[in-house]
């Protein structure tokens, strides 16, 4: 009680300009408190609200991809495996598929393969050809290119490894 009446006796007898800028001073403060409390939740919220657009445009994509998936999943039924040498066999695959083969590499361990394709349905495809010539995937990387033109590629990093 006697801090209270103190504070409230110290500050009667200040003159009018002092008390409006005692109060101006203590509104300043309890903004910047206000601020500074709402602002980082501000962020997080609008960080937030970011990954979800772009996790649904990612559903969206995806959900799109279900017929590919499905067309994909049926197409090699009851084909017999191809024979030949691993090159022979994937530089085939490509050319059926319509894709560029950028790079090809049979040293250490898995194949890799660079590719690329006007259309990452392409190389969807690609990988279910493969999969049908009993190639496991180690790695797939795909990548959205523009080229100098200003068309878009696809651009894709393949790692596979024979299944014996």
């Amino acid at each position: 009680m006697k801090l209270g009446f103190s504070i409230s006796l110290w500050y009667a007898g200040l003159q009018a300009r002092e008390r409006r800028a005692i109060g101006v001073g203590a509104l300043v403060g309890v903004l910047s408190l206000v601020f500074s409390v709402i602002q980082p939740h501000w962020q997080l919220y609008r960080q937030l609200s970011i990954d979800v657009n772009d996790r649904r445009a990612d559903l969206a994509w995806l959900a799109g991809q279900v017929a590919e998936v499905d067309r994909l999943r049926s197409s090699c039924s009851g084909r017999p495996a191809q024979s030949g040498s691993e090159r022979d066999i994937v530089s085939l695959l490509v050319r059926r598929n319509q894709v560029r083969l950028i790079d090809f590499s049979t040293e250490q361990g898995p194949l890799s393969l660079r590719v690329s394709a006007a259309s990452a349905n392409d190389i969807l495809a690609l990988l279910g050809q493969l999969a049908c010539a009993e190639y496991s995937l180690t790695s797939v990387i795909i990548e959205r290119q523009n080229d100098a033109a200003g068309s878009l590629n696809y651009e894709a990093t393949i790692g596979l490894r024979r299944v014996d």
